[in-house]
């Protein structure tokens, strides 16, 4: 029963929401099915190009947790009989209807670095300027440390490169930049406006 009550007890006190518009300066590959080619980019329902909320969220995980005066406590955790929920989601980054794809021939390796015996096979891969949106949002409740500063640490790690995304990173692909980004705020002072502000989110993205 006293379990129940610290959790209720533990409210929301902040919303934030960031709205990035965000151009791809190198080419992204995210594969997600094999109809047009071996490693098709990949789509959501509407037959959009997408990058997962899944896959930046991992990635923007990797890199703050390999930085020594940071933690993870922003995405949450989970060891033994303790953890605590993710202070922060990230939708899917979707790209617009006019974006450019290409296909590149590949050759498949063995564990030595060798060209496989028919091993050729081809991939898609989203053409660089292609611009798209995301929604991040953050959430701070009563009894925990304000974190924002983490998620501008990730954005920053964005614009210099230090976080990308897909595979073939190695090979020059995955770099985004952010050419905007829309910041909201709202509290229990305002929670009409948040909803509101939910209503309206499919227009803003």
């Amino acid at each position: 029963m006293n379990q129940e009550v610290s959790e209720v007890s533990n409210t929301i006190v902040k919303r934030v929401y960031y709205i990035l518009k965000i151009k791809n300066t190198s080419p992204i590959l995210i594969s997600g099915g094999s109809e047009n080619t071996d490693a098709d980019v990949m789509r959501n329902g509407k037959g959009e190009i997408i990058i997962p909320g899944t896959s930046l969220a991992g990635a923007a995980r990797n890199y703050i947790d390999g930085k020594e005066n940071l933690s993870s406590s922003l995405f949450g955790f989970s060891r033994d009989n303790d953890g605590k929920m993710s202070k922060v989601f990230i939708s899917d980054l979707v790209f617009s209807d006019n974006v450019k794809t290409d296909n590149r021939d590949n050759v498949k390796l063995d564990e030595d670095k060798q060209a496989v015996s028919k091993g050729k096979f081809d991939m898609e891969f989203l053409d660089v300027n292609a611009t798209g949106y995301l929604k991040v949002e953050y959430i701070q409740r009563e009894k925990d440390d304000n974190d924002e500063n983490q998620i501008m640490d990730i954005f920053r790690g964005i614009q210099r490169g230090d976080i990308r995304f897909g595979a073939n990173k190695n090979r020059g692909f995955g770099f985004l930049k952010i050419e905007k980004c829309w910041k909201t705020e709202f509290s229990s002072t305002n929670v009409n406006e948040w909803l509101d502000f939910c209503k309206t989110m499919d227009d803003l993205m």
